[in-house]
């Protein structure tokens, strides 16, 4: 194999070396990423059950505050 050919096939495989590396990186960057996302849809669900969670309760304190009303009026009437 003639040396010219010789050098533009290592070069060749310098560079796939470095995308390898790059690659590589890429990959691990997705990884982390993937983690990340992962927390944050469980998080996401912790605050979407905590906001649940509220609504119910001041949906029964608003039903509370109409019967405490309904009373203070009934009384008001019974003077």
């Amino acid at each position: 194999m003639n040396d010219e050919i010789k050098d533009m096939l290592r070069a060749i495989l310098v560079r796939l070396d470095e995308q390898g590396a790059q690659l590589k990186g890429i990959n691990e960057r997705l990884d982390r990423m993937d983690g990340r996302m992962a927390q944050i849809e469980q998080r996401l669900e912790r605050v979407e059950q905590s906001q649940e969670r509220a609504e119910l309760v001041l949906e029964k304190l608003a039903l509370r505050s109409i019967e405490h009303e309904s009373l203070i009026d009934a009384l008001r009437r019974a003077k």
